[in-house]
């Protein structure tokens, strides 16, 4: 019956880059209020809350640049690398702030470089839908790809709202990494 009313889900590689982009989508979430949180937290200043989230977000400007590299590489691997990176990225956040090492300076690099590989992963995996889906249920795919990439924008900040105020950044930026994991061991399917 969901098959029916969802006909994108029967497919196999569409279920796993959804998945991929739902988990991926979330890591993203958790980890821009775990940057602002803990920027606000080391610096006392909106300012440079404001700094953090302008790098995680300005690079999606030159989302085009990231459609033409979509368009001429190999999307399946693309897609991989980026999720890859984006693992790197809330690896190494989650690293400086387990080891109490963290600083303002690396929260809003390290945010850019995520806005950056975001600015490619997002036009990357937009391309690869239309080669997992076919033609005839590719509105639905579209359809959920866009429902979800919208829902996680409340997911993440709920898992990782109750995580900052009892064990600190360090727990909403573990549940950013594994779910960047998660984005990535999913696309491994396709």
């Amino acid at each position: 019956m969901l098959e029916r009313r969802l006909p994108a889900v029967r497919h196999r590689d569409f279920r796993a880059l959804w998945l991929g982009g739902a988990c991926s989508s979330t890591a993203l979430w958790t980890l821009l209020l775990g940057n602002a949180w803990i920027v606000y937290k080391l610096s006392d200043s909106s300012f440079w809350v404001g700094v953090s989230t302008f790098a995680s977000m300005s690079p999606y400007l030159v989302a085009p640049l990231g459609g033409m590299v979509a368009d001429r590489a190999e999307r399946r691997i693309l897609v991989r690398v980026t999720r890859l990176l984006t693992f790197g990225v809330t690896l190494t956040l989650f690293l400086l702030a387990v080891f109490d090492v963290i600083a303002v300076w690396m929260v809003v690099a390290m945010a850019l470089l995520q806005g950056v590989v975001r600015s490619i992963e997002i036009p990357a995996d937009q391309a690869l839908l239309a080669n997992v889906v076919p033609p005839e249920d590719l509105g639905n795919g579209v359809a959920l790809t866009s429902t979800t990439q919208h829902g996680t924008r409340a997911v993440g900040p709920l898992l990782a709202g109750p995580l900052l105020a009892t064990v600190g950044v360090q727990g909403a930026y573990a549940v950013s990494a594994a779910m960047a994991l998660f984005a990535f061991l999913a696309v491994r399917r396709i």
